[in-house]
């Protein structure tokens, strides 16, 4: 119904068989999750303070500049969102300065980088121009920890992402480049993606049969979602009875560590998750939550 969206309760699959509660008519929820499973671990260079910085430059008649968005996780395996003021795309190395202080053990798996420029004077100005940027992560052993990056087309004026990472004596160097519609930036800018991790084709879901029944779907069917304004796409693997948490309700089951990959490749890059709960919490367990600042 349109003032009842379903309800999409996303778990660490990895210990699903511990965490869920409820009837099952075949196999266990440890069983269901393998099928939820986000696949090898997200990682990415460590970030420290001060030690990022960004050289651009365009071909085009108009200046750009560049902000940063920097998606980070830390041991917990918590992400969030940490940003950088504007700096100009002039061929001058400029350092980022994030938002907060950058704690130890944070790592970067997603940098987002928004263009913006003045409107064009000109008919001149309006062309497409190349875009290519350089961002320095210092202190990085070579590219031991680096993986293979990826950019995400976001449907905008900037076309043909591309991302390489090569290891630098200053430290490990994200390669970006794009065509750039420049005329265009004035009018809301555009994104550059790049993540540390290909974007789920489909995430796994298991629906419960209230919601299958709604939509007439069914086990191995591709279904388009969204989160907020976000798209999902989702691929079913299951229909049971209820999903724990929302019992009675229409609902879907995921995997967070996917959700939260898909949203960020669509370009949703802060905490997706809007309510948590701890069942039967011991003193120590509270004052860990709490240092996590997930809120109350």
């Amino acid at each position: 119904e349109p003032d009842a969206p379903p309800t999409l309760v996303a778990i660490d699959s990895e210990v699903a068989a511990d965490l869920l509660r409820g009837r099952l008519e075949d196999g266990t929820w440890g069983g269901l999750a393998a099928r939820l499973d986000p696949g090898p671990e997200v990682t990415g260079p460590a970030l420290s303070d001060g030690a990022t910085t960004i050289r651009g430059q365009t071909d085009g008649a108009l200046p750009v500049r560049v902000s940063a968005t920097a998606v980070v996780q830390g041991t917990s395996g918590l992400r969030h969102t940490l940003t950088a003021a504007p700096v100009p795309l002039d061929g001058q190395v400029h350092p980022l300065t994030w938002s907060e202080q950058v704690d130890e053990g944070l790592r970067l798996v997603a940098l987002s980088l928004h263009l913006d420029g003045p409107p064009p004077l000109r008919a001149e100005g309006i062309a497409s121009a190349d875009v290519a940027l350089t961002v320095t992560v210092s202190g990085v052993d070579g590219d031991a920890t680096a993986g293979d990056w990826y950019a995400q087309p976001q449907g905008n004026p900037v076309d043909a992402p591309s991302v390489t990472v090569e290891p630098g004596a200053d430290g490990l160097r994200l390669q970006a480049g794009a065509a750039v519609d420049t005329g265009r930036l004035h009018d809301g800018g555009g994104d550059l993606l790049l993540t540390s991790f290909a974007a789920p084709a489909g995430v796994p879901v298991a629906l419960s049969e209230d919601l299958a029944d709604a939509i007439d779907a069914k086990t191995g069917d591709a279904l388009k979602g969204n989160v907020g304004a976000t798209p999902l796409p989702l691929q079913v693997v299951a229909v049971v009875p209820d999903v724990p948490s929302a019992p009675g309700q229409p609902a879907l089951l995921a995997d967070a560590d996917t959700v939260s990959r898909s949203l960020i490749a669509g370009g949703q890059l802060d905490p997706f998750v809007d309510a948590w709960w701890v069942g039967q919490p011991t003193a120590q367990a509270e004052g860990a939550l709490g240092e996590l600042g997930l809120g109350e």
